[in-house]
């Protein structure tokens, strides 16, 4: 008599889909990847499983590959924000900015027409100020003794000046350096057991490192424009025009040495009036709202890079449904583009939502 081979039984897809997400969570894309095979062949039609298929290939660095996974989505559901934003994402990190741009907005133009989702807490910090504080003036030093002359800017400084130690929700430190002075210090650290993190490609400025145990930092580069002497800074990728870059103008950069237990370190020395020109006169107001890449006072322009980052984040945080910030991500891109018909929708969709939100906490009090 014949054996009769049962065929696997099928995966149902819901509780299949939240398996791979949770081990795509947990570091184990092999097991997510396996899974999420057998989704795709027995819901060929889901465009769920192609966009989560994506999701695992970008979250091993495979963007070329996950862009195509995306698409595929798109082609089973051409309105899924989700795989809409993700596949923005791919091509910003390869570096295809006004392709990641048309990305990212359809993904707000079809999340205006999505249900609020209930806010997802943000996840706790996982930033000891305390050891992180030591581990910069460390780095500091380290970097002194090179000849290098690194210094706090950005959060970091805004921690150190307004608060006297670094910010308790922060998530990295920000060293500034000399320009020219990045790859030495680049090289220094990853002989010290740093390591690359992954940015778009051909990023040169800032280099983002991780120690490997939960801390990073990013190395934000500086030069001194001809004529003004005015210190520029940013985000800038190489091979792409000058007017696609994020550039920040901050007053001519002064330094001085202060000793401190783990050595000699630069600092800024006007370091008040170099916060002012990043955050604005009202720098010593706590904003938990303020986005530096976005909201910055210094921008020159809202550059295509910059409209990566604030379409991107704007979905972000509108899809966890935190709106405040999303609404906030919004205003301040308005200042640069006060005109742009989707912006404006997007606020007033935000802008309803809160309102039903604010209702709906006040009826279940």
């Amino acid at each position: 008599m014949q054996q009769v081979i049962q065929p696997p039984p099928v995966v149902p897809l819901d509780a299949g889909c939240a398996q791979a997400q949770q081990w795509l969570q947990a570091g184990q894309a092999a097991q997510a990847w396996a899974l999420l095979q057998q989704l795709a062949q027995a819901h060929p039609q889901q465009a769920v499983v192609p966009r989560l298929q994506g999701a695992v290939l970008s979250a091993t660095g495979q963007h070329a590959q996950a862009l195509a996974f995306y698409r595929a989505a798109l082609a089973l559901a051409p309105h899924d924000a989700q795989a809409l934003a993700a596949a923005g994402s791919c091509l910003h990190l390869s570096g295809q900015l006004p392709q990641a741009v048309q990305y990212y907005r359809a993904a707000l133009v079809w999340q205006c027409c999505a249900p609020l989702r209930a806010a997802t807490p943000p996840p706790p910090p996982a930033f000891d100020s305390a050891a992180a504080e030591q581990r910069l003036w460390q780095v500091l030093a380290q970097l002194a003794s090179a000849g290098i002359r690194a210094f706090a800017t950005s959060g970091t400084l805004l921690g150190l000046v307004r608060e006297g130690r670094l910010l308790p929700f922060d998530k990295d430190l920000d060293i500034g350096l000399p320009f020219d002075q990045m790859q030495a210090a680049t090289a220094l650290l990853l002989q010290n057991g740093w390591q690359r993190t992954g940015a778009p490609q051909g990023m040169v400025n800032p280099v983002m490192l991780h120690d490997g145990q939960g801390l990073s930092m990013d190395l934000c580069g500086f030069i001194a424009e001809q004529g003004s002497g005015a210190a520029l800074g940013g985000f800038w990728l190489q091979g792409v025009p000058a007017d696609w870059q994020r550039v920040t103008q901050y007053p001519v950069l002064h330094l001085h040495q202060q000793h401190r237990p783990e050595g000699a370190v630069w600092t800024v020395t006007h370091p008040e009036t170099w916060l002012a020109t990043l955050y604005g006169p009202d720098w010593r107001t706590p904003d938990p709202d303020f986005d530096t890449v976005i909201a910055a006072h210094n921008l020159r322009g809202f550059s295509v890079l910059t409209q990566c980052y604030a379409f991107s984040r704007i979905y972000d945080a509108w899809l966890k449904g935190r709106l405040p910030k999303a609404a906030a991500l919004v205003r301040h891109s308005l200042r640069h583009l006060p005109e742009d018909a989707l912006l404006l929708q997007v606020q007033q969709h935000l802008a309803t939502q809160q309102a039903r939100a604010a209702v709906a906490a006040e009826d279940a009090q």
